[in-house]
């Protein structure tokens, strides 16, 4: 019980220091758009990244998990494997059970595809762009294409 508890602390410290992280990382931007009354602009760029990001990390999760489900379908327990139980799994060779191996792992996999997701959504003026594209008027010799198109659709 008491390492349990101690876990729990430790995740908790974790999850408040990157709140903190983050509330100082944002902080600045927010006090500069406040100041020249462009707030509006702030909580769209915010809610914009916040959202791209989501949308990302949603996308790699369903790729991701898809591609273990098949391989799993594929594989039903020919050769090695990593398996849960409790065992013979790779896992299990550290001492770990088949119910906390399998936490393990799903929490590992949505780390990782946080870490992704978050250096992806750095990218949300590309999607912006994308999104609200106008066309220029003016179309490109060569390709006959609008010149929109190389500044709006192609970076995406």
């Amino acid at each position: 019980m008491r390492k349990k508890l101690l876990i729990v602390f430790g995740l908790l410290i974790l999850l408040i220091i990157i709140v903190l992280w983050i509330v100082a990382a944002i902080y600045p931007d927010w006090l500069w758009f406040d100041n020249l009354d462009f707030f509006s602009v702030f909580w769209t760029m915010l809610l914009s990244k916040i959202g791209f990001g989501l949308a990302v990390w949603l996308a790699f999760l369903l790729i991701l998990f898809g591609n273990l489900y098949a391989a799993r379908r594929l594989n039903p327990g020919h050769g090695p494997s990593m398996s849960f139980s409790t065992e013979g799994g790779i896992l299990s060779q550290l001492g770990l059970s088949g119910k906390a191996s399998s936490a393990f792992l799903i929490g590992l996999i949505l780390l990782v595809s946080f870490i992704i997701a978050s250096k992806d959504a750095d990218q949300w003026p590309v999607a912006l762009r994308f999104l609200y594209q106008e066309p220029f008027g003016s179309t490109d010799p060569i390709f006959n294409r609008d010149i929109g198109y190389y500044v709006f659709s192609l970076p995406l």
